[in-house]
């Protein structure tokens, strides 16, 4: 019994590393498309931050409706079957990226790549989700977090000195990614959908947890999807305007990249912290508090201090400490929704697609608003800044006004 509950642990293990390097492989890809693609309309097209932010917005719509359609279709498909299919779609559309260089030909397949792209990260959520108890399941998603968001901080660091030196490299980089990703997939040795080893055997998993904690667990819950959209509301937002910013403009494309990626590490170890930690699983209200230091993280970072407070020389320092800042509340307010999803919902597919469809919502208002301001002031982003600062108002206010109403209840 003992031998059998050895193997059962090691193709647990075996299965979950599968799966973080599968999604290792994805987050390099799509941060090259989704994020570095900004840098490379700018350089290549001249592209100023009105053009960058209808993108944006565009892929934010897109994004909501893949992530919402992982769960019916995967029921249908299977899990790592359709995983596959994604890998080849996402690879043709950077391959048409790669033939057909023009604004009209990569916007088009950006967008589509956004609603594709969606689709995979709650199939991968789900799996390394699957039968696991409430402290595991925390360690896991730590590793999760750990995994995509380094994968993106270093490709948001280094994807300006691949644009700069060799622009068609961002398509070649990301088709790599996606073909070595389904390679990984076709070989693995599990069987097509079974993932990681359902939770029966490891009974735990399925223990209810006592009334007071499903009840902090939910309100957490609440309080992190509210706030969620606000994450990415900034992420999508600041993705679009970096190459616009004055603070940045003196510097090449290769330095913006790496200066602008910060917030981006920040949020890498903000998720250890919370890997190591549990204080957060029972304080729903640090989401009000997350949300508020988001705000302020993202004014510092898009407001030069020098213009706020004149004869100041720090602006490059300031922007540095609120990307910090803005990269901490980032990962606080993600991994409160991702854990408290995952956990309540015993690694749901269809609650990673929930989880991923707020991701898309934030990443379509944000930049929408952000160019309709734009569009009432052309010369400059002071207005577009302060029409994604006012829509992190609302969802402070709203996340506080929860927040006290439940702890009066």
């Amino acid at each position: 019994m003992s031998n059998l509950a050895t193997l059962k642990s090691q193709k647990v293990l075996a299965g979950v590393i599968n799966v973080y390097l599968i999604e290792a492989l994805s987050a390099l890809s799509a941060n090259l498309i989704l994020i570095g693609l900004f840098f490379y309309n700018s350089q290549q097209f001249g592209w100023a931050i009105y053009r960058n932010l209808l993108l944006a917005a565009g892929e934010g719509v897109f994004y909501v409706f893949g992530a919402l359609s992982a769960g019916p279709i995967s029921r249908k498909v299977g899990r790592r079957r359709l995983l596959v299919i994604l890998q080849g779609v996402l690879a043709a559309l950077c391959l048409a990226g790669l033939f057909q260089p023009t604004p009209i030909a990569i916007s088009a397949a950006a967008l589509l790549y956004a609603g594709v792209s969606a689709a995979q990260w709650p199939l991968l959520e789900s799996l390394a989700s699957t039968g696991a108890s409430g402290h595991l399941l925390s360690r896991r998603l730590t590793a999760y977090n750990l995994v995509w968001s380094a994968a993106n901080a270093i490709t948001v660091a280094l994807c300006g000195a691949v644009i700069q030196h060799w622009p068609a490299g961002l398509f070649v980089v990301a088709i790599a990614g996606h073909a070595a990703t389904a390679v990984v997939l076709w070989l693995t040795t599990a069987r097509a959908d079974r993932g990681i080893p359902a939770a029966p055997a490891q009974g735990p998993a399925h223990i209810a947890p006592e009334p007071q904690l499903l009840k902090v667990r939910t309100r957490a819950l609440w309080l992190a999807r509210i706030a969620l959209p606000s994450a990415y509301i900034i992420t999508s937002s600041l993705s679009a305007m970096l190459p616009s910013l004055a603070i940045l403009h003196p510097l090449d494309t290769q330095m913006r990249t790496l200066l602008g990626s910060i917030w981006f590490m920040a949020r890498c170890l903000t998720f250890i912290v919370l890997g190591l930690t549990v204080f957060w699983h029972t304080r729903p209200r640090l989401m009000v508090l997350a949300t508020l230091a988001m705000l302020l993280g993202f004014l510092g970072t898009t407001v030069r201090l020098s213009d706020v407070l004149p004869h100041t020389n720090v602006d490059m320092l300031s922007m540095i400490l609120c990307q910090i800042l803005l990269g901490a509340s980032m990962g606080m307010i993600y991994s409160a929704s991702l854990y408290f999803g995952m956990v309540l919902s015993q690694g749901s597919t269809d609650h990673g697609g929930y989880h991923e469809a707020l991701i898309g919502l934030g990443g379509a208002l944000g930049p929408a608003a952000a160019a309709a301001a734009h569009l009432v002031q052309p010369n400059g982003i002071g207005l577009s800044i302060a029409a994604v600062a006012g829509l992190i108002g609302v969802s402070l206010m709203a996340v506080s006004v929860i927040s006290i109403a439940v702890h009066r209840r």
